[in-house]
C-alpha cells in the first residue's frame, strides 16, 4: 500500500505539480482532482470495481457469451464484506499491528487453542481429496495437499504470520470446494441431457469432467493466481455467481450454455453449418 501511494505521488508531481504549464488556480484544481484519484485508488472497493470493469472487457473481447454484470458484481461485493479475515493479508503490515502483550503469547499456545479450527481445515481437505473431481486438488498423491498445508502452518514465525497462513489456507480450500461444486453441476447437467449420445458423438472431447475443469479454469484465469485481495474477492464472487446460476436455472444457465457450446465445439460446427440449431436458445 505504501509503495503504491508513493508511486502515485511521484507520478502526480512529475506530470502536473512540477510542470511549468500548471500555475495558479488551474494548478490547484488539477491537484484536487489527482488527490481524489490517489485517495480512490487506494481504497479496496474502488480497486474491486476497476478490476470488475476490466474483467467485463476481457469477457467481451475473448468469450462468446456474456455474464449478468449486476448479479456477478453483487456476489463480489458480498465476498468482499464476508472476507474480513483475509482483507489485510500483508504480513509486513500485520506485524506492525501486533501488540506487545500479544507478541509474548507463545505460538504453540495459540495453535493449541486453535486445534479445533485446524482439525476442521484438515477434515475438509480430506473430504475434498475423497471426491471424484478432476484436477482438484492439484496435488496428485493422497495426503499431499494436507501435508503441504501442515508444513505451511508449522513454518509460521509469529502469531500474525500464523493467522494469515491459516486464513489463506481456508480461503484457498473454499475456492477449491467451489470449483468442485461447479464441476459437479456441469457434469451432472451434461449427463442429464436427453441427447447425450448425440452430444458425445459430435464432441471432440471424451471426458466431461476434464473439460469442465479446463472450462472453469479458463473462466477465472485472470484472477486465479489470488495474489491480491481484489482478485481474491472477484474469484470468490464469480464462482458463487456461477454456482447459484446453475442451481437456479440448470441447463438454461449462462455458465452451462457456455460449457455446452465449448464441449460440443459449437462455434466450429456453426462455421461449417450456419443454420446449426442451439438447443439451449
Amino acid at each position: 500500500m505504501t509503495s503504491m501511494s508513493g508511486l502515485l505521488e511521484r507520478i502526480r508531481k512529475s506530470l502536473v505539480l512540477d510542470h511549468k504549464y500548471w500555475t495558479g488556480k488551474r494548478k490547484r484544481v488539477i491537484k484536487l482532482i489527482l488527490d481524489f484519484m490517489l485517495f480512490a485508488l487506494l481504497r479496496p472497493l474502488v480497486r474491486l470495481i476497476v478490476s470488475f470493469v476490466y474483467l467485463l472487457i476481457w469477457h467481451k473481447l475473448f468469450t462468446s457469451w456474456h455474464i449478468e454484470p449486476l448479479g456477478w458484481l453483487r456476489f463480489a461485493f458480498e465476498s468482499l464484506e464476508s472476507s474480513s479475515s483475509w482483507t489485510e493479508s500483508s504480513f509486513e503490515i500485520n506485524v506492525l499491528l501486533e501488540s506487545s502483550a500479544e507478541a509474548q503469547t507463545p505460538l504453540s499456545d495459540l495453535r493449541a487453542q486453535n486445534s479445533d479450527v485446524e482439525a476442521e481445515l484438515f477434515a475438509r481437505i480430506r473430504a475434498l481429496e475423497s471426491q471424484l473431481a478432476h484436477g482438484i486438488p492439484p496435488q496428485l498423491n493422497p495426503g499431499e495437499y494436507e501435508s503441504l498445508v501442515r508444513e505451511n502452518l508449522d513454518n509460521s514465525i509469529n502469531l500474525n504470520h500464523y493467522r494469515n497462513s491459516l486464513s489463506n489456507e481456508f480461503f484457498e480450500l473454499q475456492i477449491l470446494e467451489f470449483k468442485v461444486r461447479l464441476q459437479d453441476l456441469l457434469f451432472q447437467t451434461m449427463l442429464s441431457e436427453p441427447r447425450l449420445e448425440h452430444i458425445l458423438n459430435v464432441s471432440p472431447y471424451n471426458d466431461i469432467r476434464a473439460e469442465a475443469f479446463d472450462f472453469i479454469e479458463s473462466k477465472v484465469e485472470p484472477v486465479n493466481d489470488m495474489r491480491h485481495n481484489f482478485s481474491k474477492n472477484i474469484l470468490d464472487g464469480s464462482l458463487r455467481y456461477y454456482i447459484k446460476d446453475m442451481e437456479q436455472k440448470g441447463s438454461q444457465s449462462l455458465i452451462y450454455r457456455a460449457f455446452y457450446s465449448h464441449f460440443t465445439d459449437e462455434e466450429f460446427r456453426r462455421l461449417i453449418d450456419p443454420n446449426l440449431r442451439n438447443p439451449h436458445r
